[in-house]
């Protein structure tokens, strides 16, 4: 026997400033894109900082090693 489940899909929400949620259905269609657009550059923004960082670790890594070779 099979069951089908009865919960209704969570509808989309978005979280203003003061941590409060609002359904996407109540705003208007330019705050949903802006949000959209935001959330893009900041998952490239973040991406880009890890891999700064593991740049930064390797090129010191490289520095260390000719240090330690040229002492």
């Amino acid at each position: 026997m099979s069951r089908k489940s009865t919960k209704a899909p969570k509808e989309r929400t978005l979280t203003d400033a003061q941590g409060r949620e609002i359904s996407v259905k109540v705003l208007n269609q330019d705050i949903i894109e802006r949000e959209t657009a935001i959330n893009k550059a900041m998952d490239s923004a973040l991406k880009l900082q890890e891999r700064i960082i593991a740049d930064k670790q390797k090129i010191i890594g490289i520095v260390e090693d000719y240090l330690s070779e040229a002492a």
